[in-house]
């Protein structure tokens, strides 16, 4: 037993050592490297805005108002069975650049309605789209949307909480800040990151849809698997830091529960591994960069540490230093991402009050808390990967097909 606890106490030190040297270099890059300063603002004849909406309307107006007026908005109500069409219709005499499409499927489908949305921009001209959810809010006086290089199969953005008013809110605020820090240090140093968020992210049509073709359209984690595929087949994913937009976060511990487990875990740790191996074994010549395949083998080794993680409480009993070295490295990697946020996003104003406070207290006990919904997932993505899946090939070649991408579902356009 003295055996098996050595063991995976010098284990667990390994983990988090890495841990300290990677938010080390994360630190070091974000200082040393300088962004790309030229950008290209894209024209209203170049891109459109999609937006996928499901039951939101208490929300849909907040973010159609926040967007830029001189792009054409296609919101693709999907499967709503709330006041979204009606709220949406209203809207549109105040806003004219917003078009209104409804599908219905047995099942909703974000994947799909982002499908349709892109085949309706493709066909009406626009290379690129800008996807955001139903609850994004764009950035106040920012009047056009920016891309490094419209080459780039896609251009991830930084997403930040939108409010910080409950504990659960306060501590994913503080977790975004860290995402975004981390795509920062991905970008400069490699020039490619390995994911752009589901919340926002502009894409080049042609290069969505050919990813699509290849998505199984399932809503856990289809932002990472779409990531994922964009990499396998070439493509390369940008990060704008320049612009920090905002999102609402669960309110309650239930609800990020469900979200964490149900969603993120699900993809990040188990659903998607199989992608992430074919990423690496593909042809270099062909597939991701070897940065993204560097990042891909850090992303497994990630997965496997939390089961290290996960043994901290025994650790302690076994040697109580240990909750000193855990404690003292992430309050300093969760200071360190709070003090340096707003130096490397500086669009985003500082935000305290008592949810972060407290927030910044509790956080130790949140990092295990995540650690516990990675683990929690595990049995949800065995369940998926059990079941078979088909990909989106067909739904993307029929719908293609048709006149301005619609499908032999219900599809109204405005």
């Amino acid at each position: 037993m003295d055996l098996l606890l050595t063991i995976v106490f010098w284990w667990a030190v390994a983990v988090f050592s890495a841990e300290m040297v990677r938010v080390g270099m994360t630190f070091w890059v974000n200082y040393r490297y300088k962004e790309p300063q030229d950008t290209h603002v894209m024209g209203p004849k170049e891109l459109a805005v999609i937006i996928p909406c499901h039951n939101s309307a208490e929300i849909i107006e907040e973010t159609l108002r926040s967007l830029p007026s001189q792009y054409t908005i296609y919101c693709i109500a999907n499967n709503c069975t709330d006041e979204t069409v009606s709220t949406v219709r209203s809207l549109q005499h105040d806003l004219p650049q917003v078009n209104l499409i409804t599908v219905n499927y047995s099942v909703p489908s974000k994947m799909k309605a982002m499908i349709i949305g892109a085949l309706q921009a493709r066909s009406s001209g626009f290379t690129h789209f800008l996807q955001v959810d139903d609850d994004v809010i764009w950035p106040r006086g920012l009047s056009g949307v920016e891309l490094l290089d419209r080459a780039a199969a896609a251009t991830s953005l930084p997403v930040l909480t939108s409010t910080a008013h409950t504990l659960i809110q306060g501590l994913q605020n503080l977790e975004y800040e860290g995402v975004c820090i981390a795509k920062r240090f991905q970008f400069l140093f490699g020039k490619d990151v390995t994911w752009a968020s589901g919340a926002a992210a502009i894409y080049r049509c042609d290069a969505f849809l050919e990813a699509a073709k290849i998505h199984d359209g399932l809503f856990q984690g289809d932002d990472v698997q779409l990531s994922y595929i964009i990499h396998y087949l070439g493509g390369r994913i940008d990060f704008l830091s320049r612009v920090t937009v905002a999102t609402q976060p669960p309110p309650t511990l239930r609800a990020w529960w469900w979200q964490r487990a149900h969603s993120w875990e699900v993809a990040f740790m188990f659903l998607h591994s199989g992608l992430m191996m074919r990423v690496l074994l593909h042809r270099a010549s062909d597939g991701a960069s070897r940065w993204i395949r560097f990042m891909t083998i850090y992303r497994i080794y990630d997965g496997i540490s939390v089961f290290g993680k996960l043994a901290l409480p025994l650790l302690v009993i076994y040697q109580p230093i240990v909750m000193i070295f855990f404690a003292l490295l992430t309050y300093g990697v969760m200071g360190g991402h709070y003090v340096t946020y707003h130096y490397y996003f500086p669009r985003v104003s500082p935000r305290w009050n008592r949810s972060i406070a407290f927030a910044m207290l509790m956080r130790p006990l949140y990092d295990y808390l995540v650690w516990i919904s990675q683990l929690a997932a595990f049995p949800r993505a065995m369940s998926l990967r059990l079941k078979p899946r088909t990909t989106l090939a067909a739904f993307v070649e029929e719908a293609s097909a048709t006149a301005l991408g619609r499908v032999p579902e219900h599809v109204r356009s405005r």
